[in-house]
């Protein structure tokens, strides 16, 4: 999972319940061995407009960390690199399947005039998630098309803010319109013949 430390917040911390073989010493491995998973959930979601940061024991120490969308709100390129890591160099030749789920379209991101115009724009950036799949798109144009697969809504769920969760049946009707339209059947359709292939 990834997360933020409060005090450098533009740096993101992968926090893991394995061991890196690595010749660099992962200086949150005490954390990792400590940490509870409630812990870490809350470590990776504690959006910072509404909720305090979680302080995790590092040792002697505690770490305050911060909502890991701060700096990887879509981390598919940590996840790229961690696999790299794990499973070594070569391993986009052995990959069969990669899914990455959106939380919705985030429309056009208007910066207004007013402060308060702008601190709206800059907390939409914060959530948005399309760019970091696009630039994904672009550095990894040999993945094969049976490869990567992407879900996300596109209409309906740029208006609804973190704090509502009482549109839950928005969110599953614009949801449910999202998958009933062809272009998303036919993606599901080649995604589970291409994960039955491999599991079979």
């Amino acid at each position: 999972m990834c997360s933020s430390q409060r005090r450098l917040a533009h740096e993101v911390v992968r926090l893991r319940t394995y061991r890196l073989e690595s010749d660099v010493p992962d200086p949150f491995s005490e954390v990792q061995e400590t940490a509870k998973v409630w812990e870490v959930c809350r470590a990776t979601a504690a959006a910072t407009s509404f909720f305090d940061p979680i302080k995790i024991s590092c040792g002697p120490i505690k770490i305050e960390f911060l909502d890991g969308a701060t700096r990887a709100n879509n981390p598919i390129d940590e996840l790229w690199d961690e696999a790299r890591a794990i499973f070594g160099a070569d391993f986009q030749r052995r990959l069969q399947c990669l899914v990455s789920i959106g939380n919705g379209e985030a429309g056009h991101i208007n910066f207004e005039q007013t402060a308060h115009g702008a601190l709206k724009a800059l907390k939409q950036l914060t959530v948005e998630t399309k760019r970091a799949h696009t630039q994904f798109l672009q550095n990894h144009q040999d993945l094969k098309a049976r490869t990567y697969y992407r879900l996300n809504v596109v209409e309906g769920l740029q208006s609804i803010g973190l704090e509502e969760a009482d549109k839950r049946e928005d969110i599953l009707a614009c949801t449910k319109s999202y998958l009933d339209e062809e272009m998303s059947r036919d993606k599901l359709r080649i995604f589970k013949a291409t994960v039955t292939q491999s599991s079979g």
